[in-house]
């Protein structure tokens, strides 16, 4: 029988734990009353929780580069893409010349500045405008983007054009990624943006 006052005692008393640690101590005690987990749990759930996004598809990781890539072949542009993306960057692709433009053009017009740093990857053979054009254009503009071109002619003529116009590197075709990775990783400071106030009217204007 119990006297007035004297509450039931619900669970037998455990042995005495630090304050702090999990199922001992009021902290810990006033947490679970309030729904909420002690110091310690909401740090490694905060960490558990960024991880998840991170490693989610839909995730907010970091993009590596945003690349341009100008490809005129659907079936080389998709595995390019594919391998691009899984390495983290972010892939805008353009099976012209002039489409490759317009959305440079756009991405220089950009009124909050880049996403990131801005790579175009362009097949010499690209129709409408070639990947030499391109570089021309790019310089004419003033639009100081770095440009890898993709070349299957021989180290020769086109391959010397392409560097005198500003190409960062002439890889051969078919193309090896470890090639291209390893200049993407050679392009660690974004590139310096100057833009234009007519930037997107220039750029249609091609």
């Amino acid at each position: 029988m119990r006297g007035p006052g004297v509450r039931p005692r619900l669970h037998p008393p455990g042995p005495a734990r630090p304050e702090g640690t999990p199922g001992g101590g009021a902290l810990v005690a006033g947490d679970r009353r309030e729904g909420r987990a002690p110091p310690g749990a909401r740090s490694v759930m905060a960490d558990a929780g960024v991880a998840r996004i991170l490693a989610s598809p839909g995730g907010s990781m970091r993009v590596e580069r945003r690349i341009l890539l100008g490809e005129p072949d659907g079936e080389s542009r998709a595995a390019i893409a594919r391998a691009l993306r899984a390495d983290g960057h972010e892939v805008e692709e353009a099976a012209n010349g002039a489409d490759l433009l317009l959305r440079a053009g756009s991405e220089m017009a950009c009124v909050h500045g880049p996403r990131g740093a801005l790579v175009l990857v362009v097949a010499a053979g690209l129709p409408v405008f070639s990947g030499s054009e391109v570089l021309e254009i790019l310089r004419r503009l003033r639009w100081d983007i770095p440009c890898v071109i993709i070349s299957g002619a021989p180290d020769g003529v086109e391959h010397t054009r392409a560097r005198e116009l500003g190409a960062v590197a002439v890889l051969g075709s078919p193309l090896r990624m470890e090639q291209l990775r390893g200049i993407l990783r050679a392009q660690g400071a974004p590139a310096r943006w100057q833009r234009a106030t007519s930037s997107n009217a220039s750029a249609r204007a091609l």
